[in-house]
């Protein structure tokens, strides 16, 4: 359950950013368990599906990944790299998920 000025909040955040999937929405808030339930065995049919999710980029070209990382979200960062994620996609600025790593502390590093 979310308050109304958490989702006041999480309405202006997905009407600024309105090519990022629900994957990079819960990445910013920090909704680590969206992540946990995405983990299915190989043989199911929605894997593409949650591969797809995970490795989408958003106008700026961030991944769910990269948002989380910016946001210090280690739980959510250590749900998404369970998930198999493309860690060679770069944003607009030519970054991957370890120059955005760089850029934080030792726990998001490691």
């Amino acid at each position: 359950m979310v308050s109304i000025s958490q989702l006041q909040e999480m309405c202006k955040y997905i009407d600024t950013h309105p090519t990022q999937n629900l994957a990079h929405i819960c990445a910013y808030f920090g909704y680590a368990d969206y992540f946990k339930q995405l983990v299915v065995p190989p043989s199911l049919s929605n894997c593409a599906l949650v591969e797809t999710l995970i490795n989408n980029r958003d106008e700026h070209g961030k991944t769910p990944l990269q948002v989380a990382i910016e946001k210090e979200r280690l739980s959510v960062i250590q749900n998404i790299l369970a998930l198999s994620p493309k860690l060679d996609l770069i944003d607009e600025e030519a970054n991957n998920v370890l120059h955005c790593a760089a850029q934080t502390n030792r726990d998001i590093i490691s």
